[in-house]
C-alpha cells in the first residue's frame, strides 16, 4: 500500500503532475442502486473518495433519462471505481470536499461494461435551472451493467478522515 501511496496519490521527485503522466487528484469506488421504468430512471448511491490527504465517504441520489434495455421495470444495481480532477486547477487547487458536494450532471452508456462522466454544476445567474460549471469538478468512471442515462444527482459528504 506504501508504494501505491507513493507512486498513484502523492507528488514525489519521480512524478510531476503538471508536466508528467496523468494522475488523477482523487479516485474512488461507488455502488449505486436504482429502478428503471422504460425511459427514466431513479437511483441511490454511496461511496469512497481517496486524495493525497482524505477519505470521504458519501451518499448521493440521481434521476433523470435512459433505457436500461428492458420494457418492463426493472431493478438496477452497480458498481463503478472513478477518476476525479478539477476543470482548469491544478492539483494544489483540488478540495476532494468540495467536489463531492452539490448538484452534478451524470452521463453513463455501455452494454456490460459501463462508462461515464460527470460535472459539477452550478446555479444559472438568471435563477432558472443548473448550468455545467466550466470550472468545477469532473469524474470518468468504468462499471458493470447495460444500458443509457443522463441524470442531475445530489450528493453529500458524510464522513471524513484526514489521512496526514
Amino acid at each position: 500500500m506504501d508504494r501505491f501511496k507513493t507512486d498513484f496519490l502523492s507528488k514525489n521527485e519521480y512524478d510531476n503532475r503538471d508536466y508528467g503522466p496523468y494522475i488523477p487528484p482523487a479516485i474512488g469506488l461507488e455502488a449505486s442502486f436504482g429502478a428503471d421504468i422504460i425511459v427514466a430512471n431513479a437511483n441511490m448511491k454511496g461511496g469512497v473518495a481517496v486524495d493525497d490527504n482524505n477519505i470521504i465517504g458519501y451518499v448521493g441520489g440521481a434521476s433523470g433519462l435512459g433505457f436500461s434495455g428492458s420494457r418492463m421495470p426493472s431493478i438496477s444495481f452497480g458498481l463503478s471505481i472513478y477518476a476525479m480532477d478539477r476543470s482548469g486547477a491544478s492539483p494544489n487547487q483540488f478540495n476532494l470536499y468540495q467536489g463531492l458536494l452539490g448538484v452534478n450532471s451524470d452521463i453513463q452508456i455501455g452494454h456490460g461494461l459501463m462508462v461515464g462522466y460527470s460535472q459539477s454544476m452550478i446555479r444559472n445567474p438568471n435563477g432558472s435551472g443548473y448550468l455545467r460549471d466550466p470550472y468545477g469538478y469532473s469524474s470518468y468512471s468504468l462499471g458493470v451493467g447495460k444500458g443509457f442515462s443522463n441524470n442531475i444527482s445530489l450528493t453529500k459528504p458524510m464522513l471524513k478522515i484526514n489521512r496526514k
